[in-house]
């Protein structure tokens, strides 16, 4: 029998942000910024992967995403580095690519916002954000 390889927990407060964000917020804006959070955590998740973190946990909070790997601490400080800087990275190059090369909509618009918003905000030297994480590393 295969082992699960990653857990999945969402705070229950989190639908019900979402389902509110949907009912009085513009949905390209709710969409967008779900979107860039999936495309930060994806980032760090394939590092992850690449760097050999089997296990993990990821947490959908009222806040945001995090990950949780079992084995993080214990791994070489250029992995830590790499593994935290993946997130802000992807969302960095998100918003470079939008800013070129998306059509001048509104969604696409506030697709770029959102990332470079959550680019900034996670490189902050504050913990837990990832900034935090690669001073530490």
């Amino acid at each position: 029998m295969k082992k699960k390889l990653f857990h999945f927990k969402a705070h229950p407060a989190v639908m019900v942000i979402f389902v509110c964000a949907f009912v009085f917020l513009d949905s390209r804006l709710v969409l967008s910024a779900a979107c860039a959070l999936l495309l930060h955590e994806a980032a760090h998740l394939i590092v992850m992967r690449i760097c050999g973190i089997q296990k993990y946990t990821i947490d959908l909070t009222p806040f945001g995403g995090m990950i949780d790997a079992e084995t993080f601490e214990s791994q070489k400080a250029y992995r830590q580095f790499f593994c935290a800087l993946a997130g802000a990275a992807a969302n960095a190059g998100a918003a470079l690519l939008c800013y070129r090369f998306a059509p001048h909509t509104d969604f696409w618009y506030r697709f770029l916002c959102a990332n470079v918003s959550l680019a900034a905000v996670n490189m902050l030297a504050a913990w837990p954000l990832d900034g935090a994480r690669m001073v530490y590393a």
